[in-house]
């Protein structure tokens, strides 16, 4: 058994319920799951690196430049495509976990030289900000797995 790196109290496979958060009109949802957690609750740093790890690989960031138009950040051409609403699905796989998936609600324009969905620029930090207070609003149900 491991212990929780913010309160050294042993993490035990628990339920969790899903959990939702908003900021910054980002959405991001996390299904219900068996995941490792200490008796406060805190979410594994594992599963938070894994979460980001997720994002980096699977999102596209666009780039906002200072004074100057945004970036896709694939092929760095200008974005000037409109905003649009867009739900993603980012797979996260922890190491002592479960593949788990965090559902995204988030405004996104597509690159016209490449075709690549960019996050709106400026947005990359409310993404992960957003999926990591979902990840950590997660509440064990109470159900222990054996």
């Amino acid at each position: 058994m491991s212990t929780c790196a913010t309160c050294g109290a042993v993490r035990r496979s628990v339920a969790l319920g899903g959990a939702a958060r908003t900021l910054l009109g980002v959405t991001a949802s996390v299904e219900p799951r068996f995941a490792p957690r200490c008796t406060a609750g805190h979410p594994d740093a594992d599963d938070l690196a894994a979460l980001t790890r997720a994002i980096d690989q699977q999102l596209v960031l666009g780039r906002n430049r200072l004074l100057r138009a945004a970036r896709c950040g694939a092929c760095a051409s200008t974005l000037d495509l409109p905003l649009r609403t867009t739900l993603r699905g980012v797979t996260v796989e922890p190491p002592d976990a479960s593949p788990f998936t965090v559902d995204l609600e988030l405004p996104m324009t597509r690159c016209g030289s490449c075709g690549a969905d960019n996050v709106a620029p400026g947005l990359g930090r409310a993404v992960r900000r957003t999926a990591a207070a979902a990840l950590g609003a997660a509440a064990p149900s109470g159900a222990e797995e054996g």
